[in-house]
């Protein structure tokens, strides 16, 4: 696509403004998605879809893998005011493997019609940073801490306590 282009049919926004990773492995994400309903022409109107696919996209609204994360099928009847964008009316939690090479994402919402399928364009969140954070492990890892000068005078003072405890009973003993 290029020059100027409009959507008629996107969701009416979402929930949350910035979104995070709580997955804390490696390439892993874990992340909730809560959205509104279709807007057609900037009002609320679900007759023309069928529901939401989910993709990874980047900041040009190319989709990067073509395997869609998730899809939800429109809510019929829609339980909401539909005079007012719900902004959590749909909600998923996505787990899914970051692209090779990628340290975020972006997540794209597709609205699928019933006449001409998904949208090529939908909305977009912001960048979602991978969490990546290694000092989380299985119980099987190995872990050494941080040495510092705090530990070795607790260490310190624990050795020469159960030292100065030691020469007490011994000299207990010998009365």
């Amino acid at each position: 696509l290029s020059g100027a282009y409009q959507h008629k049919c996107k969701i009416c926004g979402f929930a949350d403004a910035e979104w995070n990773d709580t997955d804390w492995r490696p390439g892993r994400m874990e992340v909730k998605l809560r959205f509104g309903a279709n807007a057609l022409v900037g009002e609320l109107n679900e007759d023309i879809i069928n529901g939401y696919g989910i993709f990874i996209a980047d900041n040009c609204s190319r989709v990067l893998v073509p395997k869609m994360l998730a899809y939800l099928p429109k809510m019929d009847p829609y339980p909401h005011d539909d005079r007012c964008c719900t902004l959590d009316a749909y909600e998923i939690d996505l787990k899914f493997e970051v692209p090779p090479d990628y340290w975020s994402v972006i997540l794209m919402v597709r609205v699928n019609t019933s006449t001409v399928g998904f949208l090529p364009v939908g909305a977009m969140t912001t960048e979602i940073m991978d969490w990546n954070d290694t000092s989380y492990g299985s119980a099987a890892a190995v872990r050494c801490s941080d040495f510092s000068l705090g530990s070795l005078v607790l260490n310190l003072l624990l050795v020469s306590l159960l030292a100065w405890q030691a020469a007490c009973l011994d000299w207990t003993v010998l009365l």
